[in-house]
């Protein structure tokens, strides 16, 4: 399909983050882990990126971008999609 339109695929993950208690916020400990478990998704994230753009590439298909979002997918993903739509235009 993107190729038929001339419309480079942009793959999208969302990185949802793990609610954590008011008490333990400021925990330094719990700061720490919350970093070390980001940066994991994070790097989970791009492999199933560059996994999912793989069979796009074969079929001769140009990848426009790879984008991580985090938070709420719907809000992230619509906001990936306005500012894609508006540096067009």
């Amino acid at each position: 399909m993107a190729i038929v339109h001339n419309a480079p695929p942009h793959l999208v993950n969302v990185i949802r983050q793990i609610q954590k208690p008011p008490e333990m916020q400021n925990m330094a400990r719990v700061e720490s882990l919350g970093e070390t478990c980001l940066s994991v998704r994070e790097f989970v994230a791009n492999q199933i990126l560059d996994d999912g753009g793989k069979p796009n590439e074969s079929s001769g298909a140009t990848l426009a971008k790879k984008f991580i979002g985090h938070e709420d997918p719907a809000v992230s993903i619509s906001g990936h999609a306005k500012s894609t739509v508006s540096a067009c235009w």
